[in-house]
């Protein structure tokens, strides 16, 4: 996938995929505004979105 940050790709789920992805960010950005950013960094979104896309990547065990 070449790189969509500077355009407007034209297939839907593509633009869909990065609206979302827009959304994350300007949330982040809004969090760190209002001098909150230790609730969610840019760093916690990927690191959260690792572990949820593929679980086996967190150290910690699951709570059952």
């Amino acid at each position: 996938m070449p790189c969509m940050c500077w355009y407007t790709p034209s297939e839907e789920k593509q633009k869909i995929f990065k609206e979302h992805c827009e959304r994350l960010v300007e949330y982040i950005k809004e969090l760190e505004r209002e001098g909150d950013p230790d609730c969610c960094t840019v760093n916690n979104a990927v690191e959260l979105i690792t572990h949820l896309y593929r679980p086996s990547s967190c150290e910690e065990k699951k709570e059952i």
